[in-house]
């Protein structure tokens, strides 16, 4: 006779079972930037090694910039000149240079009367018939009408010192130290493309250039990865696609 067997009796329940999966993966930079010249020169000084964190902005390298720090210097020089330039024609005559045209034309004035006086005279004495040739007279009436024209001369030149420049004189300049200005701001542009700078916050993994290596406009000179959040890449067998959702949180084992 078969003994009975004690068994453990429990409710029916319905539950979703989870299985897992391992996969191997990737671990991948979410940007990668190769950071090439943007213009032609030689390195001059190469600024970080492979594997160094660097900041955004920062330089990494930088080119030589001998001929336009000197052409810099000669721009700057030139803008002082316009500058002051356009200074004095804001400013006027001083006192000083009313005073020396004064002078000048008050010695024309003397000049011109003294030529007129004496031409007058040796035009009496040639009509008597005394001693005066032709050739004198003539002299004399060609340094009257000389001395007339530096008179001439001497008061228009006073009157436009007297007046002043014209508001277009002015124009002209205040727009000539504009130009140079802007000329000023085109070469630092240009010296500052040769200082190579990283374009966000990274590593540096490779580097491609060296000190004294010469560039070509676009050659590579450093390569950079961006590490504060990273991709993760992995191949997932197609029969266990359909249990993948979107937001499902998963284990990385590195």
């Amino acid at each position: 006779q078969e003994q009975a067997q004690l068994v453990r009796v429990a409710n029916v329940e319905k539950k979703v079972l989870s299985a897992s999966q391992m996969n191997v993966g990737t671990v991948t930079p979410i940007r990668t930037s190769i950071i090439g010249s943007a213009v032609d020169g030689r390195v001059l000084e190469l600024m970080v090694e492979e594997g160094d964190a660097i900041k955004a902005e920062q330089p990494v390298a930088k080119l030589r910039t001998t001929i336009l720090e000197i052409q810099l210097d000669g721009a700057k020089a030139e803008l002082t000149q316009l500058q002051q330039r356009l200074a004095e024609l804001e400013n006027g005559a001083t006192e000083e240079e009313v005073l020396q045209s004064q002078a000048r034309l008050l010695a024309a004035a003397a000049s011109r009367k003294f030529a007129t006086w004496d031409y007058k005279r040796l035009a009496e004495l040639f009509k008597k018939g005394q001693v005066v040739t032709e050739n004198e007279l003539q002299k004399a009436q060609a340094d009257s009408e000389k001395e007339d024209q530096l008179y001439q001369l001497a008061s228009a030149t006073h009157k436009l010192l007297i007046r002043g420049p014209r508001p277009e004189q002015i124009a002209q300049a205040k727009a000539q130290v504009l130009v140079q200005h802007e000329s000023i701001r085109g070469i630092i542009e240009q010296i500052d493309r040769h200082t190579l700078r990283a374009p966000f916050n990274g590593y540096i993994t490779v580097k491609h250039s060296e000190v004294g290596q010469w560039l070509g406009k676009g050659d590579p000179v450093v390569e950079l990865i961006q590490l504060d959040k990273v991709d993760v890449l992995t191949h997932v067998v197609t029969r266990n696609i359909g249990q993948l959702k979107i937001g499902t949180a998963v284990r990385i084992e590195i």
